[in-house]
């Protein structure tokens, strides 16, 4: 069903796809806040709770694990149920959740909440945008698809920060689920109004049961290693060791058994690699993954741990780059609905951008301050943005029928693979780096040294001119040098961390313009074959 402007009903249909895509967008925020909570509000939630830091991580692996089978879940329901249906009872859940996430200071009924909250957000996004494409065609796919980008990832990314920093500095964490309930709420009342036939059942029904199990085994098992293997020094834990295995172990199975044995009622149909534009976005979803959701995770971390910002600060300064986020979404957005520009053309821009603003964060210091980091930011959101929707209109956009469901969830479950992938990598490099540079600073302040002892004086001396004594000020210098010393090892460990994006695509481009290569002659040998 694509917009007509010659429909006899033009009036109605418009407000119809209006409010469709009006509801989508809400839906997209409220996941955004929900899926982004603990980023600013972590410290707070933690101290309320009285749990450890491993207690506390059960939050954001019970989300991320069931979002991820959140989004494929999305074709069997779409399958079986109005598509619809599906969104407004995955709305309702999320709002819900979200207020019942700030009634209770109970760890383990606040897990349940986290699951339930991930599975809708999951439903909510593949859902909504499989109902886009399938709904509007054409010169307006670009269009829509740069407002579902702006709730799904846009401001996830950007604008959520500084929302959510100003909640947790003024309010308190409890805001944060409480908008995002009203959000939910909101888009709930908006789908309401959308009739069941705006879009049918999709496909045959599917009931994969151990497809399904097999995939929620490898996501929460793989979630945990990404977010929680840095913290336990990876394969030096057993548990960790076994999650592993079991993980890949699981995946493996789910491939080999909708590969080697595919059924009708699969969990997936990867008939949707025969299309080889979705073969390639695909590949790329990856590596697109691995620099949203790592720059994501740095940016704050080396605002809030290194230059001292507070959470609304950090916020404030992410938020530009938000700005220039939206704008190359709404230029390719024009570019790709009225002109014959071919849908990759933006993303070698793209990519170009995010690795020069990745760069210009390599060489900041601990005195950077906002006006140094505000063009690096701004660069970074410009190249996102002509890279995001530029590779979902080609990859997707050829996509037909129960083909649209099949390829958003896997694109996007690919793309947030990636992201574990990415920031599980960096927190590793990270930590690894941290000690390394601290070891080799450290190396440079021997016991007696010239160097050493001048400082030490001097700080004391400073110190005993405002009133200290001579011993404590001399404790004092010591723990004022130390405390210098982790700060710059920090700052190289970021800086390291952030070129570390600009690597990957160095080395991820030349693989990914062969793969480009390889796809075009398969195609052109399966023409000439028939």
């Amino acid at each position: 069903m694509n917009p007509r402007i010659d429909s006899p009903n033009m009036r109605e249909n418009t407000v119809v796809y209006l409010l469709l895509v009006g509801g989508i967008l809400l839906a997209g925020l409220a996941e955004a806040f929900t899926g982004t909570a603990l980023s600013f509000g972590r410290l707070d939630m933690w101290g309320d709770l009285y749990t450890t830091s491993d207690e506390f991580a059960w939050l954001d692996v019970s989300y991320t694990s069931a979002k991820l089978c959140g989004f494929m879940m999305v074709p069997a329901l779409f399958a079986r149920f109005r598509p619809i249906r599906v969104l407004l009872t995955a709305s309702a859940v999320m709002t819900v959740v979200s207020v019942c996430m700030t009634c209770t200071a109970n760890l383990y009924p606040l897990v349940f909440f986290r699951v339930a909250q991930g599975a809708a957000g999951g439903i909510l996004l593949v859902g909504g945008q499989t109902l886009l494409f399938t709904v509007f065609g054409g010169k307006w796919q670009p269009l829509t698809q740069l407002l579902f980008a702006c709730g799904a990832v846009v401001v996830p990314a950007t604008f959520a920060a500084s929302l959510q920093g100003w909640m947790v500095d003024v309010l308190t964490w409890e805001a944060i689920f409480l908008f995002a309930a009203a959000l939910g709420m909101t888009s709930l009342i908006v789908l309401a109004f959308i009739p069941l036939r705006i879009m049918c059942k999709s496909g045959t029904k599917r009931f994969d049961a151990a497809g399904f199990t097999f995939f929620a085994v490898a996501a929460f098992c793989l979630t945990y290693i990404a977010q929680e293997g840095s913290r336990w020094n990876w394969f030096e834990t057993r548990h960790i060791a076994i999650l592993t295995v079991f993980g890949f172990a699981a995946l493996l199975a789910c491939i080999l058994r909708w590969i080697a044995f595919p059924r009708p009622n699969s969990l997936v149909n990867l008939s949707v690699f025969d299309n080889r534009d979705f073969c390639f976005g695909f590949a790329v979803s990856f590596v697109a993954g691995v620099a949203l959701f790592g720059s994501t995770w740095l940016i704050p971390g080396f605002t809030l741990n290194v230059l001292g910002l507070t959470a609304t600060e950090a916020g404030a300064l992410i938020a530009p780059g938000g700005v220039m986020f939206f704008v190359a979404l709404s230029l390719t957005a024009l570019l790709l609905s009225f002109s014959r520009v071919h849908p990759l053309a933006t993303v070698p821009l793209g990519i170009f951008l995010i690795m020069a603003g990745m760069w210009m964060l390599s060489g900041s210091t601990s005195e950077s301050g906002s006006a140094d980091l505000l063009i690096p930011l701004m660069i970074r959101g410009t190249g996102l943005g002509f890279l995001f929707l530029s590779l979902t209109i080609y990859a997707l956009g050829g996509l037909q029928g129960s083909q649209i469901a099949q390829g958003v969830a896997l694109f996007t479950t690919f793309r947030q693979f990636g992201g574990l992938f990415g920031v599980g990598v960096l927190q590793r490099y990270l930590d690894h780096q941290n000690a390394q540079n601290g070891a080799v600073l450290s190396s440079h302040l021997e016991a007696g040294g010239v160097l050493l002892t001048e400082r030490l004086h001097s700080v004391q001396a400073a110190l005993q001119s405002r009133g200290m004594e001579a011993g404590d000020a001399a404790k004092a210098a010591m723990a004022f040098l130390q405390k210098s010393l982790t700060m710059q090892s920090n700052t190289i460990s970021y800086n390291e961390a952030f070129f570390v994006i600009v690597i990957v695509f160095l080395i991820a481009a030349p693989l990914l313009v062969l793969l480009k290569i390889w796809l075009s002659k398969r195609h052109t040998a399966h023409i000439t074959a028939y």
